[in-house]
């Protein structure tokens, strides 16, 4: 919204403003999506509609970011410590992420990245029982993914062009050729002994990340007769549920990742978190 048009809002009667208002911001996502300057404009009314949990994903941030940078990380680069603290930050930044999403009712995206989160808390799961182990399938599945991801853009490649993804392929196929064998992420679950929280996985993925469904019907409105048009726009009902989703699984991996790395004084804060996040809960219901 212009500041022209809101200079114009402002000398109108309420009502009359708020529809004006009303259908610009329809107008802007129609044309535009959440690309539209109007997802910036509606965060001043998304955000404090669900202050609360905003708020407690803003202390939860504040703490994981001051956990990471306390931890004294030492070994090379793919010891437990530092595979931990590389995994920590990008659930960081998956949290930061998923909370400027949320701001603009973006809920999909925002469990999308909850989902990260949750990937993570599975390896530092495995990481806080096995440190060795866990270390040695994580960098497995780093050789393996790093020679797959070279060899298909190869393959969209000209020979020449693609001779030296063909040489990162070959040598990443060679380290891991050295260790074991690359496992699933349900495996990786079932080895952190996190198997609700596997299954709490799976439901994102089908209502987040994957084309189905329960994440496409958003996307419609519909009644008894059938459907009425599509819905384009923030999901305002759905952000309490999103910043629920991303605070456990952001929690789950900032407590493995206290535990791997010796950090006995952060529970108490944790616990904080937890018990806000539990009422926060319970007002849901």
């Amino acid at each position: 919204m212009t500041d022209d048009l809101e200079s114009i809002l402002h000398m109108l009667p309420p009502d009359v403003a708020q529809d004006i208002a009303n259908k610009a911001v329809d107008r802007g996502f129609l044309e535009e999506g959440f690309l539209s300057p109007m997802s910036t404009v509606l965060i001043d009314h998304l955000v404090p509609n669900n202050a609360e949990w905003f708020a407690l994903c803003d202390r939860l941030n504040r703490l994981a970011q001051k956990i990471v940078n306390n931890a004294i990380i030492d070994g090379k680069r793919d010891d437990p410590k530092p595979i931990s603290a590389r995994l920590m930050l990008k659930s960081n930044q998956s949290l930061q992420g998923a909370i400027l999403l949320s701001q603009r009712g973006m809920t999909a995206e925002a469990e999308t990245l909850a989902r990260t989160c949750l990937e993570i808390t599975f390896w530092l799961g495995y990481l806080a029982k096995k440190p060795e182990e866990a270390a040695a399938l994580f960098m497995a599945d780093e050789h393996k993914s790093s020679s797959e991801r070279a060899k298909m853009l190869a393959k969209l490649m000209e020979p020449k062009a693609a001779a030296p993804f063909l040489k990162i392929a070959a040598e990443a196929d060679v380290a891991y050729a050295k260790g074991p064998k690359k496992i699933q992420i349900k495996e990786v679950a079932v080895r952190a002994n996190l198997a609700d929280q596997y299954a709490y996985y799976r439901t994102l993925c089908a209502v987040s990340a994957h084309p189905s469904i329960s994440s496409l019907d958003k996307f419609i409105r519909v009644n008894e007769d059938g459907l009425l048009g599509f819905n384009v726009g923030p999901d305002e009902d759905g952000i309490p549920f999103a910043l629920m989703n991303t605070v456990n699984a952001h929690l789950w991996g900032l407590g493995f990742f206290a535990i791997i790395n010796d950090m006995d004084d952060t529970e108490e804060h944790l616990n904080g978190i937890r018990a806000e996040r539990d009422r926060l809960l319970m007002a849901m219901v």
